[in-house]
Order: structure tokens, then C-alpha cells, then sequence
């Protein structure tokens, strides 16, 4: 499935419903997208009701913005705005349900308009037009390869819809599924080795063939235990639970490696100290292709792990609420949408913004890029995240996309960062809010609540205050601080140099 370019294909049909979901009859990607109007002619009468009531505020709006801007009408627009987030989320629970009654045991496959109301908040055309060809654009954005997990509101939904049943995992739109990139990663070890056996070729014939032949024996052994040698870096599930055999296995995997680990290394030394400059450079060669098969080797046992614990959570759901009928797993959905309803009025809340999830258009749209580039340089400088106890039990928090705006807010139940698409002030601030609500929560030896709590400028503080305090003194320190600007007073700034990595001037 693609939707770059437009192809002819979007996410399949309705199962029993009369929607098409292609783009037939759309010969223009110009084309505006209108879910209100779309969905009304395909639903039963309960969602035809919530889609008018949804879709009269918007006249409202509409006619309200054509007026003169006065204190009464700001007022006006306030009120009429919270009723909107409202109706809007009626809308996608009334949706939801529909689609359940619809298809009980199938996979969730949301049509066209589905995806632009759910994902990014389109309605109609009488505000923001959302044109065909821009949707395509938006999926067609690839999704990072970076330890994280990324999705959109719909691919949440997908997944807690597998979840209630024994379907495999859905792959996310416009992106590839764990198993998918699983398949990549091994690919790519294998390319890897390949590359490696053709520059120990050429080393041999520049005048090192017996050296090469000698250490084969340690890199063969290497290859084949580089994934069991990362998991007992990892400390993964496998290695945190082995019975005795096979903890006695690892073990000795773990030494026979480090030895033939340190007698290529020693190789690659001797060949490097060589004049020949051919040689030389065949070695750093070899450097860099150990450097790539270890990140990908480290990122292949990190997607397992993120498989085992997905389809651990599903046998745990599934013992705990057995969803016999379609009403539990009603109830299941229903609750699942009503929290991240919640969490986002959250987000808007924290930022000092207004609650509203309509599409605003390309313009401040967060892009994959730009949040995987925001992740990467938070935890460059702030260690501590994989080190929690909750990253090496639960891994990195999944990262789900929503309409709206807002920043960052992390969801301890099912271990997420809620993004909202529109950040006030950027992706990376908006971020580094998620982060610190995470560290924030995750922080169960309460090493950073303790010591923060004692600085005197946050005496007399609650619970509350405190982490208000820590999340924006975080922001801050993320986005400022690190970057040079000393904008935290001296005490905070100690605080964080003492705990955070800093490439910041010193404090004077």
C-alpha cells in the first residue's frame, strides 16, 4: 500500500460498509477532501447526527470569523471552540463504534476520509482545504528507522484494535511494521558481512592474505554471537530470565566474544600501523562496516524486544478482559479514545493554548523528520532516558501523532508521547515537554523529584507546581542552555550541569 504519488490505492474497503475507499472518481489530486459531507451519505443515523451537529458549529465559526473582532466576539469564539473539540471527538467515538458494529472480528481499515479526519483533523473544506494530493503527501513520508516506534492517531487505533483479537499487528500508514523493519535490519547484516569479506579480499592481496586467514576463526564466531553478545549488552528479556543452562551458555558466549573481539581489534591495529597506504585505508574500511553492523545489529534486537513485549501486552490484555462479544471490546476502544482525549486537552492546557484539532494546513505541520531529529538531540543530552528502569523493562515510548495543538505529553498507561501536530513553539520544544513529563514519571527512585524539590526556589511547592517547574526548566535547559544561552537561574543551571550533558558555556 502507497500513497505516494496518488497511485490508485488507499487503506481498504469498509468490511460490509459502502464507502469505496479508492480514488475513484478523484482523476485530480486538487481535489478537496470533505469528511463531514462524505461519511453522512455511508453512516447510520446516531453518526449522521453527531457528523450535522459537528458540522452546523462550523457554519458558526465561519460566519463568526467574517465578523468584526471585538472582546464579545473572541468570547464568543472561545465558548463556540471548546464546543467544537467536543463535537469532534464525538464525532471520531461515534465513528469508532460504527466501524465495530460493522466489522466485529475484521481489521480496522479506515477509508480516505477516515484517515484525514482521524489523523489530522480535516472536516470540511469551509475553513482549511485539505486537497487529495496533500493528504498522499503526508503518508508518503517516510517513517525514521531509529529505535522508536511512529504512527499517526489511526495506527493507535489499529494496533488497540489487534489487541482485542489474534490478527497480526497492522504495518502503520505510509510506513513500514516492526516486522518489516526486523526484515530490513537483517538484510542489512548480511550486506554488511558481505562488504566485510570483500575488503578482507582485497587486504589479502595487498600483502596481509596470512594475518586475514588467521583471525577468520575469531570473525566467524563474532558474526555468528553479535546478537547474543548485544542482548546481553541489552540485558534483554531472554538474558534477564535464562535458567541456568542457559545463563552458563551466554556466559561463555560472552567471554569466547569479548576474546575474539579483542584479537580482531588487535588485527585491525597491525594492519592500520602498516605504510602501505592501500592498507590503511581497507582498514578504516573495515572500521566503519564493524561501526554500521553494530548499530544495526543493537537496532535489530531492540525491534524483537519491541515485538515480544507487544504481543506479551496482547496475551496479558486478552487473560485480563477476554473479549468475547463486540461490547467489550466497544468498551476496550471506547475508553482507549476517551483517554487520549484527555492527555491532548492536557497538551493544549500546558502549552496556554486553545483545545482545537482542525487541520490548519502543511504550514507548522510537525513532519517525521523533524521529530526523529528532536528525539535524536534529546537523548544526546540527557542519557538518563534509556537507563530508566521503565526503557529497559517497556522500552522507548511509542510516538503517536494527533490533530491539534499543543505540546508533547506522555501517556504512563500504554508507555506513548502524544505529539500534537501543530507545537506552538516548535517540534523540539514541544518535545522536550514530552521528555521531561516522562522523565518526570518514570523517575521512580525519585532521585530527580528529591533533589529538584530541595532547590530553594521551589520551597513550598506541591506535587503539582514542582513538576510544572521541573518540565519547563527541562524545556529550557533542551532547547536553550545546551545550546549556549544561559537563561536558567544559577541554582537550576548547577542542578541540571550536575545531571544533564552540556556543550554550553560555563556558568560564570
Amino acid at each position: 500500500m502507497t500513497l505516494a504519488g496518488l497511485s490508485t490505492e488507499l487503506p481498504g474497503p469498509w468490511a460490509g460498509g459502502g464507502m469505496k475507499t479508492t480514488l475513484e472518481g478523484l482523476e485530480d489530486a486538487g481535489c478537496l477532501i470533505n469528511p463531514l459531507r462524505d461519511l453522512r451519505r455511508c453512516v447510520d443515523d446516531r453518526e449522521v447526527e453527531s457528523l450535522d451537529q459537528l458540522r452546523a458549529l462550523l457554519s458558526t465559526l465561519v460566519s463568526l470569523d467574517a465578523k468584526e473582532e471585538d472582546s464579545e466576539s473572541r468570547k464568543e469564539r472561545r465558548l463556540l471552540g471548546d464546543r467544537l473539540y467536543q463535537a469532534y471527538w464525538s464525532v471520531l467515538e461515534n465513528l469508532l463504534q460504527y466501524r465495530l458494529r460493522l466489522s466485529v472480528d475484521g481489521p480496522y481499515e479506515p477509508s480516505m476520509e477516515e484517515l484525514a479526519l482521524f489523523d489530522f483533523g480535516v472536516v470540511d473544506d469551509s475553513l482549511t482545504a485539505c486537497p487529495v494530493g496533500m493528504l498522499g503527501e503526508f503518508y508518503s513520508e517516510a517513517h525514521p528507522l531509529d529505535g522508536f516506534r511512529y504512527g499517526r492517531f489511526s495506527d493507535y487505533l489499529a494496533e488497540e484494535w489487534v489487541l482485542t483479537g489474534k490478527a497480526p499487528f497492522p504495518s502503520p500508514k505510509g510506513g513500514s511494521g516492526l516486522t518489516e523493519q526486523i526484515d530490513l535490519l537483517q538484510g542489512e547484516l548480511l550486506a554488511k558481512r558481505r562488504q566485510r569479506r570483500f575488503v578482507l579480499n582485497l587486504l589479502s592481496k595487498a600483502g596481509a592474505e596470512r594475518s586475514v586467514r588467521d583471525v577468520g576463526e575469531s570473525l566467524s564466531y563474532m558474526e555468528e554471537h553479535l546478537l547474543d553478545r548485544i542482548e546481553l549488552r541489552r540485558r534483554t528479556y531472554r538474558v534477564r530470565f535464562a535458567e541456568a543452562r542457559e545463563e552458563a551458555s551466554l556466559d561463555e558466549i560472552r567471554r569466547r566474544w569479548d576474546e575474539s573481539r579483542g584479537a580482531w581489534l588487535s588485527s585491525l591495529d597491525r594492519w592500520e600501523g602498516s605504510t602501505v597506504d592501500d592498507m590503511i585505508r581497507l582498514v578504516r574500511s573495515l572500521r566503519e562496516i564493524d561501526a554500521d553492523e553494530d548499530r544495526a545489529a543493537d537496532l535489530l534486537v531492540h525491534l524483537r524486544e519491541e515485538e515480544r513485549r507487544r504481543l506479551y501486552r496482547r496475551d496479558r490484555l486478552q487473560e485480563k478482559h477476554p473479549f468475547a462479544d463486540s461490547t467489550a471490546r466497544r468498551l476496550f476502544l471506547g475508553d482507549a479514545l476517551r483517554r487520549k482525549r484527555e492527555f491532548l486537552s492536557m497538551a493544549a492546557k500546558r502549552a496556554k493554548v486553545e483545545r482545537s484539532a482542525l487541520f490548519r494546513g502543511p504550514r507548522g505541520l510537525a513532519r517525521w523528520s523533524e521529530i526523529s531529529s528532536a528525539l535524536a538531540f534529546l537523548l544526546g543530552h540527557d542519557g538518563g532516558v534509556v537507563e530508566t528502569f521503565r526503557v529497559r523493562i517497556h522500552g522507548l515510548p511509542r510516538i503517536v501523532t494527533f490533530p491539534g495543538m499543543g505540546n508533547a505529553v506522555y501517556d504512563w498507561e500504554d508507555h506513548s508521547l502524544l505529539v500534537p501536530l501543530y507545537p506552538p513553539k516548535g517540534v523540539d520544544v514541544s518535545l522536550a515537554w514530552g521528555m521531561a513529563l516522562f522523565r518526570w514519571d518514570a523517575d521512580d527512585d525519585r532521585e530527580l523529584k528529591d533533589s529538584y524539590g530541595l532547590l530553594k526556589l521551589n520551597k513550598g511547592k506541591s506535587i503539582s507546581a514542582l513538576q510544572e517547574s521541573f518540565c519547563e526548566d527541562y524545556q529550557t535547559w533542551m532547547t536553550r542552555e545546551v545550546r549556549g544561552y544561559r537563561v536558567l537561574p544559577g541554582e537550576a543551571f548547577r542542578w541540571f550541569s550536575q545531571r544533564f550533558r552540556f556543550s554550553g558555556r560555563e556558568e560564570s
